[in-house]
């Protein structure tokens, strides 16, 4: 594993956390866009092989962020006082309507997560328990998206 970047506060700055939405060493981050992404790994604060919980790898995320941009992640951040100072991502999302390529894309990479989700226009994916509403359903907040796993 590549040596980690242990500036927090640059760290902190491009994933949007400030220093008092730390619990118990551990911080959400939402809307994380590719240049960011890339900004993190590029920096070393990130590493592209890292996985959460058997989700895709942080570069296969950031892979699929780069040819979708229409999509964010998110998951969560430790800080240095912990034994984990990471970056992990629990997911992708988009708010917005997507293609019918796009839509498919989405499907066929994160399709077996756990929590799978396509409100239209709303699409994410964590890996919590299974759901898939129909059209009618209205679009889920964050706390209703979950984690992706194999």
């Amino acid at each position: 594993m590549p040596a980690r970047n242990l500036d927090q506060s640059a760290r902190d700055a491009l994933l949007g956390i400030r220093p008092e939405n730390y619990l118990g060493g551990i911080a959400r981050f939402y809307d994380l866009a590719a240049g960011n992404l890339q900004a993190l790994v590029e920096q070393g604060f990130a590493d592209p092989e890292d996985r959460h919980d058997g989700a895709p790898s942080l570069g296969e995320i950031l892979e699929f962020l780069k040819a979708h941009p229409q999509f964010t992640a998110h998951g969560y951040a430790g800080n240095t006082t912990r034994g984990d100072y990471r970056v992990s991502l629990e997911g992708v999302e988009t708010a917005k309507r997507v293609s019918k390529q796009t839509l498919d894309d989405f499907i066929g990479r994160f399709r077996f997560a756990r929590d799978f989700r396509i409100h239209p226009p709303y699409c994410c994916f964590e890996s919590k328990e299974a759901a898939v509403d129909g059209p009618s359903a209205p679009a889920p907040t964050m706390a209703q998206s979950g984690r992706a796993t194999d």
